[in-house]
């Protein structure tokens, strides 16, 4: 739990490695991370259902996902096991949940209870209507499958210099077969759920984001950067694909 607040505290500044964690506590944080770690068993667990949510959840927040030190798949797998198991209880549950949900303790930090708790404007599209400047047209499309089994696409106009994201949060206005849901990890806008479909770790298919001109039969470029950071321009071609990850 301390692990998971010192996440919290350090990731308010979009960094985990942020001044907020201050020598020696930042050494010790870094150590416990990596003694956690080495916990880990074959299973994937790290003790009893318990503490492997919580070392788990602990990890996650700290921005370790993506680390070849431990074995995250093998911990959801074991996760599961448990979840669907015929003793499961309410705090198991309560537990598990988030991981599979792809959030943590730390996620709590971000809840705004305002009328309107994820975007920054309040009604985009009339903002848009009222906007005088220069502006572009954007194609954004959702593709569901390795093979394109399912396909959504919408047009929309907007200022230009229009980040991804913002062209992701004013197609879910216009459309609620957008909406999306997103996180910050590790200092980056992770999207983790659109129209519904979640990630999942355990089959290695993710929504990854993809560039390219609206009206040109040449390949998508794969970006990794977070939809926050990709500005887009007239004419480009926006696409949030679900699909098996290659590593």
């Amino acid at each position: 739990m301390a692990i998971t607040a010192l996440s919290c505290d350090a990731n308010r500044s979009r960094n985990i490695d942020s001044i907020t964690l201050r020598h020696p506590t930042f050494t010790l944080y870094k150590k416990t991370m990596e003694h956690s770690k080495q916990l880990q068993a074959h299973d994937g667990s790290f003790g009893n259902v318990y503490t492997t949510a919580l070392i788990t959840q602990a990890l996650l927040s700290s921005g370790q996902e993506h680390n070849k030190d431990w074995k995250l798949n093998a911990t959801i797998k074991y996760l599961i096991k448990e979840l669907n198991s015929s003793s499961v209880d309410f705090l198991t549950t309560y537990l598990i949940l988030p991981i599979l949900n792809g959030k943590t303790l730390m996620d709590i930090s971000r809840v705004n209870c305002s009328a309107n708790p994820r975007k920054h404007r309040e009604d985009p599209v009339s903002e848009i209507n009222d906007y005088l400047g220069p502006k572009m047209r954007v194609r954004y499309s959702l593709y569901i499958g390795d093979e394109k089994d399912v396909i959504h696409s919408i047009s929309l106009r907007m200022p230009e210099n229009y980040t991804a994201s913002e062209v992701m949060e004013l197609a879910e206005v216009e459309d609620p077969k957008y909406k999306f849901e997103w996180k910050t990890t590790s200092g980056k806008m992770y999207v983790y759920e659109i129209a519904k479909v979640t990630n999942d770790p355990e089959s290695g298919k993710f929504w990854l984001l993809y560039v390219g001109a609206a009206n040109s039969s040449e390949p998508l470029t794969h970006l990794t950067n977070g939809p926050d950071e990709v500005i887009m321009s007239d004419g480009e071609h926006l696409v949030l694909w679900y699909k098996t990850a290659t590593i």
